[in-house]
């Protein structure tokens, strides 16, 4: 290491110099593999889970995981590229990947939903960011339906791309409507916004709470552009892919 070169300089400054610029890569190299990304968790309460879960939602500029956290969770989880407007359902068990992509025919009739929204300022609870809450109550077909706490202006890039995502499976919801009758509509309400006004429960600002017959949701974390390994908005190529049914 201490050999002198021809003009006499020492070598192993050059080899101090070189291992400074690996380093410098190497940083730059991690630096360049995570993704700013908002991060929600949601406490869950489903009549069809044994238990309350976790359910975690990361959003970038570009891509939404959704999956679940804690003991006992799903391994699968839910990929959705906000660009090309595709979910990616990924099963670590089976190595599959069902893509379910927009329909050509996109096409809904709002008359179908008979949808009125109430809204109002909830006083007594405590601020959040400074901001006091509001609660909507849906009701549908003249009858309540689900309610949910939000506050305006926060958490926008994740309220977004919730709804881009709801827009994406509501022709799916219909095609369902439309085969099953009126009587599924009256036994899931929810299920009839999300065909007819996807998302819209997500329009109302930074939701806190759902609750509605089925399902209840309970906001427990949320952090603003956290820095997430890239890996967990990457879809498995090895996976074999196939499309929605």
């Amino acid at each position: 290491l201490f050999r002198t070169s021809s003009a006499g300089a020492p070598v192993f400054k050059k080899i101090v110099f070189a291992s400074c610029l690996l380093w410098i890569c190497l940083v730059s190299s991690i630096q360049a593999e995570t993704i700013a990304a908002d991060l929600l968790v949601y406490r869950v309460e489903n009549q069809n889970a044994a238990t309350p879960y976790l359910s975690r939602i990361m959003v970038s500029d570009d891509m939404l995981r959704m999956d679940e956290v804690g003991e006992g969770s799903m391994q699968g989880y839910l990929l959705f590229d906000r660009k090309q407007r595709l979910i990616l359902s990924i099963d670590p068990e089976s190595r599959s990947v069902m893509v379910i992509g927009p329909l050509a025919d996109d096409t809904r009739d709002e008359s179908a939903l008979t949808l009125e929204i109430q809204s109002r300022p909830l006083d007594d609870a405590p601020l959040f960011v400074g901001k006091k809450p509001q609660q909507h109550a849906f009701h549908v077909q003249g009858k309540p339906c689900f309610k949910i706490v939000s506050v305006e202006g926060e958490m926008p890039r994740a309220m977004n791309a919730l709804r881009e995502m709801t827009s994406v499976l509501a022709e799916r919801h219909r095609r369902v409507f439309r085969s099953a009758g009126d009587d599924f509509a009256q036994e899931d309400c929810k299920f009839l916004v999300d065909a007819y006004r996807p998302g819209i429960e997500y329009s109302k600002g930074f939701m806190l709470t759902l609750m509605d017959g089925r399902e209840n949701r309970q906001l427990v974390e949320y952090k603003q552009a956290t820095q997430f390994d890239s890996d967990f908005f990457e879809e498995p190529l090895e996976y074999n892919r196939f499309p929605m049914p």
